[in-house]
């Protein structure tokens, strides 16, 4: 039989112990969601395009591709999104015969990630170029034009980070929650 917890009947150390309890707890899921998000990715930034010009833009002449590298476009803002531009990627190893070509479109959003003041949507994965220098040029194309600052980037994947401490922050704000709830009246 489950025991039901009656909040009218709570003292005040009761009271006291939940809040903390729960304010611990979320602050600290609250920061380990930021560390998480903020920590995917190591980004160094290539060159500005233009997202209303037509021609054939070079990204990168000569690019050594590292491990986990992806190519990502970096906007200020998510007005990109369904609008009829499209983005055609060209990426050639420069002393192998090895291209490839990826259309993105921004009518259907996949893969974005924001960070900051900036909102970076992936454009191709690179692992078939890993250790190879490389030239990445791309094209866009689409009726509507957009005068926005963009550029593209190289992002890295670094993994999951977590903290020990906000992991800790959490098990005691439950521990102190439960306590709380738990811990019986004094009688008088």
């Amino acid at each position: 039989m489950r025991k039901k917890i009656d909040f009218k009947n709570m003292t005040a150390k009761q009271i006291i112990l939940i809040v903390v309890g729960f304010g611990l707890s979320v602050t600290g899921l609250v920061l380990s969601i930021i560390l998480f998000a903020s920590n995917l990715y190591t980004s160094e930034e290539l060159n500005k395009i233009s997202l209303a010009d037509d021609s054939v833009q070079t990204v990168c002449d000569s690019c050594v591709i590292k491990p986990d590298q992806s190519l990502w476009l970096k906007v200020q803002n998510r007005q990109i999104e369904y609008t009829d531009i499209s983005i055609l990627v060209r990426v050639e190893a420069l002393n192998r015969d090895l291209s490839k070509n990826e259309d993105t479109s921004f009518q259907i959003v996949n893969f974005r990630n924001q960070f900051g003041n900036h909102v970076y949507y992936r454009l191709m994965s690179l692992d078939e170029f890993e250790g190879l220098e490389t030239r990445i040029t791309l094209v866009r194309k689409g009726d509507d034009k957009m005068t926005n600052e963009a550029s593209v980037a190289l992002r890295q994947y670094d993994g999951m980070k977590f903290s020990f401490s906000y992991i800790l922050m959490i098990l005691i704000g439950v521990v102190t929650l439960v306590y709380g709830i738990r811990s019986k009246k004094n009688h008088v």
